[in-house]
């Protein structure tokens, strides 16, 4: 499995990163920590089986991250990180096609 990890704060993607290696060894993770990093993982051709996406980045924040994210990994199942408990948000984000908040 192939998993993202998009979230502005290194620590976080670091410890998620730790976590997700202690469950299964083989998961293979990539890191970004703005939008543009993501798009320069898309323009290399990378392919993800899993995102895991903080709607707060440095360049975008809300259902727009969700959005291009989406449109650049469109086979990817899309899984939101946030502290944010607003429950318009997650239903929100869920009708955009995230699988989870």
């Amino acid at each position: 499995m192939r998993v993202l990890i998009v979230d502005d704060h290194p620590l976080f993607r670091a410890g998620l990163k730790a976590l997700l290696y202690e469950l299964d060894s083989d998961i293979e993770t990539a890191e970004a920590a703005t939008l543009r990093e993501v798009d320069d993982l898309h323009n290399q051709g990378k392919i993800f089986d899993l995102v895991l996406l903080d709607m707060k980045l440095p360049d975008g924040e809300g259902l727009d991250v969700l959005r291009r994210v989406k449109e650049m990994f469109d086979v990817a199942i899309v899984a939101i990180m946030s502290a944010t408990e607003d429950p318009h948000l997650i239903r929100s984000a869920i009708d955009a096609g995230a699988c989870g908040y």
